[in-house]
């Protein structure tokens, strides 16, 4: 049974990923050590979601190129990787007092999408693709996609990014 058309809830997953970190809002102008501290950190998440997104691109054209499980279970390890990745770069991120907990909730939610992800990977070696499949379709209904999601959104309105 060809995997590929399994695929599809990966990408949605990729896109949503990519779409709900945020973003950056240059308000450009700052003149007091608050506004100074808002811009470096907008550019801090900006240049973060910016790494990401390019890493999920890539991942992205891996899937879509190929299509054994092998191959998946490889893009899903990657994927995985990749959201630790972005969570220890957005833990380094000294975040203003104000974005202190959406911070730490962004970075919760990462890492459990990683989770997730990594989960997936091993359930592709296991053989269990149907497994994956029913992961990856809850996917932007999880925990992690869901504290990504209301995190962003919490930085939005605070000035800090743009919701998706």
């Amino acid at each position: 049974m060809p995997v590929r058309p399994r695929l599809a809830p990966l990408l949605a997953a990729l896109a949503l990923l990519a779409a709900g970190c945020g973003g950056s809002d240059d308000r450009g102008g700052a003149t007091t050590d608050a506004q100074a501290e808002r811009a470096t950190y907008v550019q801090q998440l900006g240049r973060a979601q910016e790494t990401l997104d390019r890493t999920f691109r890539r991942i992205g054209a891996r899937i879509r190129r190929g299509a054994s499980a092998q191959e998946i279970g490889r893009s899903l390890s990657a994927s995985a990787e990749a959201l630790d990745d972005a969570a220890e770069h957005f833990e380094e991120i000294d975040a203003p007092r104000d974005a202190q907990a959406a911070h730490a909730q962004l970075v919760a939610g990462l890492r459990e999408l990683a989770d997730e992800f990594s989960r997936s990977a091993a359930d592709v070696r296991k053989g269990e693709i149907e497994a994956v499949a029913d992961r990856l379709r809850r996917l932007p209904r999880s925990s992690g996609a869901r504290k990504v999601d209301r995190a962003t959104q919490r930085l939005a309105r605070s000035g800090y990014a743009r919701a998706g």
